[in-house]
């Protein structure tokens, strides 16, 4: 049930506080006004001390100083310094929830001030306060404009926080990759900085969570909370607190989570603070409803919905409407549940398939079957677009890790870059410091070895957490289209003949359409499980037997297609039987598949070499045109039209890497309408 759309708007509240810092205390601040006469010394104290009585939530004491700030800054004629001011007037109506108010401010203080870097963390207040207010695609308006103002300064301070921005845009729109691109860039600028990231590292619980993780994301949160306990900030402890709550959910511990919703209201009550409490109260009742204490859910959703409402928060407004949804609908409350469901699709910037999926229920049970086949669609749609545009859980973990490898060699490179510049530096001065250059030697080559051990362990546990977010997603992609499956096949028997001879095309289409998408992840999931096999073991193995094997696999299909498989007298030679597996499977697929002949065939040869074993597969088929022999073995690239032919486009890509992996090469001989071609020449 949990999500990182929720926990983004977190992040973005708490990266506010975050950056507020400590100070000096309040008493020494005053100590140095009082005896300061410069009055831009004086407005930068102002603005010092109004920031010091936001921490404690002191805002008449707050805005006493802004405007005396203010007041300074007109008297001197200054746009600049009255901007200044503009931009913390900005920041203490955010604190305290007038979003509206927040944005107004800062397109003031836009028009008034000419610096570069002003206006580039104007627009960064600008992003937040619209992601709080669910206006997500007006926010990259103002992240576009941000880095223009930033130039070519891409190593500042106001450089991490354009890409903590972008990972956060694209954490809400789910794009993974992105968003640890982003975040890892960040990182690196805010540590050469000596920034605090403790707002990277939530960001960081949040890909803990995806990965189902919870264990490891509710260690992260429970250390940000001693942190802030030690340092007395109550932002980050009361946030510390929603992620904890967030994590205890995940993990189904809602006795724990109930605790923990308790907790962060007794800090709201001891300090006023309150922002994003409808999330709280979103949990609540969630947690209440799991363990069937209905009435105590219905009561903290109608409060999350009542906070949300008056705070002008859309996600958290949208989470407790989607929360009254399933609480009617599971009472069978379905007019009540049918309001909060819509309300909850007009509030949310994301697709709630768990909210959709209700909706469309409810519209079937009335038999408005065409509005619950339009909700059922956005959600395939959904899965769809992430086929289309390759952003799928295996393809981001192969990516990456492919990445990571690179960024491996990389730091080998200059690790011996390095050391080679010492050691010449050492040789040239050996005669006049022999003993001691000896000695650095050592030392240095002591160092590099733990900082080179260092990098590989930080490698090889990148590459494990990846591995672990491959098998889980893989999974999580294939249980909605499930039940998207199962619920056409509920929909389909509700129907009347005539509905059903009318609809028929529809329905064919969404289980085309989802056998597509599982046939995609399948072949995806191989090629990324035979690129993650770092040694193949050799033993000997039958031709004969791997053939045979495939016959059998592919029986239904042979028969379907009237073909036939032609081989005899194949030796054994020493190779991978899993590798030829997934060779000569796809290849004699593929023969017989790509065909019109009367009996497709496909047939296997072997010849021997001084130095190869040499397979051909040849077969009957239509052939491929020569100018396209230097791409057929390209991830997704398809020569005929899907609606011709079925398949995912990997296939060939899988024969390719699997041939290199085995040491060996392959070459294709084909004409179009003449049939094809493929020898595979492997080491003996």
């Amino acid at each position: 049930m949990y999500s990182s759309k929720k926990i983004w708007i977190i992040i973005i509240v708490l990266s506010t506080f975050i950056q507020i810092g400590y100070s000096q205390n309040i008493d020494s601040l005053l100590n140095v006004r009082i005896n300061t006469k410069s009055k831009i010394r004086i407005h930068e104290l102002d603005i010092q001390l109004a920031k010091e009585y936001s921490k404690r939530r002191e805002w008449t004491q707050s805005e006493t100083y802004l405007n005396e700030a203010l007041v300074l800054g007109q008297s001197l004629n200054d746009n600049e310094l009255i901007a200044t001011a503009y931009e913390e007037f900005g920041r203490i109506a955010y604190l305290k929830g007038d979003y509206q108010k927040a944005d107004s401010i800062y397109t003031e203080g836009l028009g008034l001030t000419t610096s570069r870097a002003l206006k580039a963390k104007l627009y960064s207040k600008q992003f937040r306060t619209s992601l709080r207010t669910g206006e997500i695609e007006k926010g990259t308006t103002y992240l576009n404009e941000m880095r223009r103002l930033i130039g070519d300064d891409t190593t500042s301070v106001l450089m991490g926080e354009y890409y903590l921005n972008y990972s956060t845009y694209y954490s809400e729109q789910a794009n993974f990759l992105k968003q640890l691109q982003y975040l890892q860039k960040s990182k690196k600028i805010y540590l050469e900085h000596d920034r605090n990231v403790e707002v990277i590292n939530y960001n960081l619980s949040t890909i803990f969570e995806e990965l189902k993780d919870y264990e490891s994301a509710l260690k992260i949160h429970f250390e940000t909370k001693k942190g802030a306990k030690k340092d007395k900030n109550i932002y980050s402890e009361l946030f510390s607190l929603f992620g904890i709550m967030s994590a205890q959910e995940g993990m189904r511990d809602y006795e724990a989570a109930k605790k923990t919703c308790h907790e962060a209201i007794n800090l709201k009550n001891k300090t006023d603070i309150s922002n994003s409490f409808g999330y709280v109260y979103y949990i609540l009742g969630f947690a209440h409803l799991e363990t069937e204490r209905l009435d105590s859910a219905a009561y903290y959703f109608r409060k999350g919905i009542e906070i949300s409402e008056t705070q002008n928060e859309a996600t958290q407004l949208g989470d407790n409407h989607s929360g009254m949804a399933k609480l009617f609908f599971e009472q069978k409350k379905l007019q009540e549940a049918k309001f909060h469901a819509k309300k909850a699709r007009s509030l949310h910037s994301y697709v709630n398939t768990d909210n959709n999926t209700i909706l469309a229920k409810i519209y079937a049970k009335e038999g408005d079957y065409q509005d619950a086949y339009d909700l059922l669609n956005i959600n395939w749609s959904k899965a769809q677009k992430a086929a289309a545009e390759r952003t799928d859980y295996q393809m981001v973990s192969t990516l990456l890790k492919d990445k990571f490898k690179q960024e491996k060699i990389q730091e080998q490179l200059l690790f011996q870059q390095k050391f080679n510049k010492q050691r010449q530096f050492l040789i040239g001065g050996i005669l006049i410091t022999g003993l001691i250059l000896l000695v650095s030697t050592v030392l240095i080559q002591i160092r590099n070895n733990q900082q080179l051990k260092q990098l590989n362990e930080q490698l090889y546990q990148r590459n494990n957490a990846l591995q672990q977010f491959s098998y889980i997603a893989s999974h999580d992609i294939k249980e909605p289209m499930r039940s998207i499956g199962n619920y056409i096949g509920l929909i389909r028997r509700k129907l009347s003949d005539a509905d059903k001879k009318s609809l028929s095309l529809f329905f064919d289409n969404i289980q085309n359409g989802l056998q597509q998408i599982y046939t995609l992840i399948e072949d995806v999931m191989q090629y990324t499980q035979v690129n993650q096999d770092e040694t193949i073991k050799l033993k000997t193995v039958s031709l004969n037997a791997i053939i045979k094997n495939i016959e059998v696999g592919l029986e239904s299909f042979i028969q379907e297609k009237g073909a036939k498989v032609i081989y005899s007298d194949l030796p054994d030679i020493e190779s991978s039987s899993s590798m030829l597996f997934m060779i000569l499977k796809n290849l004699i697929q593929n023969g017989i598949k790509f065909n019109r002949s009367e009996v497709p065939t496909s047939e296997i040869s072997y010849a021997k070499t001084q130095t190869h074993h040499e397979i051909t597969v040849s077969d009957n088929g239509i052939g491929i045109d020569e100018s396209y022999h230097d791409k057929i073995f390209e991830m997704f690239k398809r020569l005929q039209k899907r609606t011709d032919y079925e398949g995912s486009g990997i296939g060939l890509s899988i024969v390719k890497l699997s041939v290199d992996k085995l040491g060996g090469e392959i070459r294709l001989n084909s004409q179009i309408e003449k049939g094809s071609q493929f020898i595979i020449k492997l080491p003996l």
